[in-house]
């Protein structure tokens, strides 16, 4: 399900967080873990639930996807991240998002029951902290990344990372702002 997030500009990402999040703090880094609560992990199969003498059981959990945001600038503000698809990719949505405080150079988030798909990973960090990236003529003020990303006109297919049923890893290095 897609969610729709507050316009903030070129990486669209949002203020609303998947929820149950939880954060842990080790050394220089900031770790923040999303959880969806489903109900359980098993749906009720009783007669409304069942088409032609089919019923469903166990749903399947979903991958994790661990994301690594480098060049935070500790203190300086809350870091948002969203897992995009491409029809969503530097628009108003983010299937997933996030937001971690920035304790140290580094920080970590783990996201939780993602489905399998392409998606691609935007970040920023929101260092006027009125939760919206902030614009320059022509390039963000604040700093951002995307995953893949080395310069030029951001597209979809150099950002876009793969998450199977065994998850992913993705990296983002912000650049631009007042590093």
């Amino acid at each position: 399900m897609t969610k729709h997030l507050p316009l903030i500009a070129l990486l669209t990402l949002g203020v609303a967080a998947c929820g149950g999040g939880e954060v842990e703090t080790e050394d220089d880094a900031t770790v923040v873990t999303t959880e969806e609560d489903m109900g359980g992990d098993t749906m009720a199969t009783d007669d409304s639930m069942s088409t032609s003498g089919t019923t469903y059981g166990t749903m399947e959990e979903g991958a994790t996807v661990t994301v690594t945001i480098n060049g935070v600038q500790p203190d300086a503000g809350e870091v948002y991240v969203a897992l995009q698809t491409a029809q969503g990719f530097l628009k108003n949505e983010g299937e997933y998002t996030e937001t971690a405080t920035a304790t140290g150079s580094t920080v970590t988030v783990n996201f939780d029951d993602v489905e399998p798909g392409s998606y691609a990973v935007a970040a920023f960090q929101d260092t006027d902290g009125n939760g919206e990236l902030a614009m320059g003529t022509p390039t963000p003020t604040e700093p951002w990344g995307l995953s893949g990303y080395s310069g030029g006109r951001p597209d979809f297919n150099s950002a876009m990372i793969d998450v199977g049923e065994m998850g992913a890893n993705a990296t983002v290095s912000l650049q631009g702002g007042t590093m």
